[in-house]
């Protein structure tokens, strides 16, 4: 609701970053089987964005640190999910992983195990 609500608030304005959501759009509209198989991983996914901020603020528990480690972990299924196909509004596998690239920043899921 936060990421759909800043796109209303602040439309692109560049054709280029026009053209490459658009294209993240047509690979859902093309297949059922991909809207779903991303639906299922994202059902999964914690409100990141929630955590992340209570991490900042300093405020993260233990929960909150568990949910962030387990989103994360969902995070490379999910790029697989959009990089290993083509659309077909572009016909290359090339430009949905420009797509990707340029839509979520880049996540290296880091150890989040206790110190000793």
């Amino acid at each position: 609701a936060r990421l759909l609500r800043r796109w209303l608030g602040q439309p692109l304005l560049d054709v280029g970053e026009i053209a490459r959501r658009q294209d993240g759009v047509q690979l859902f509209f093309d297949s059922a089987v991909r809207r779903g198989r991303v639906s299922s991983i994202l059902a999964k996914l914690p409100d990141l964005e929630r955590i992340l901020a209570r991490v900042g603020a300093g405020s993260a528990t233990a929960r909150d640190l568990v949910a962030l480690r387990r989103g994360l972990e969902l995070v490379p299924d999910l790029q697989r999910r959009w990089t290993t196909t083509s659309s077909r509004r572009t016909g290359s596998a090339a430009s949905t992983r420009s797509w990707w690239t340029a839509s979520t920043p880049a996540v290296t899921a880091p150890s989040l195990s206790p110190r000793r």
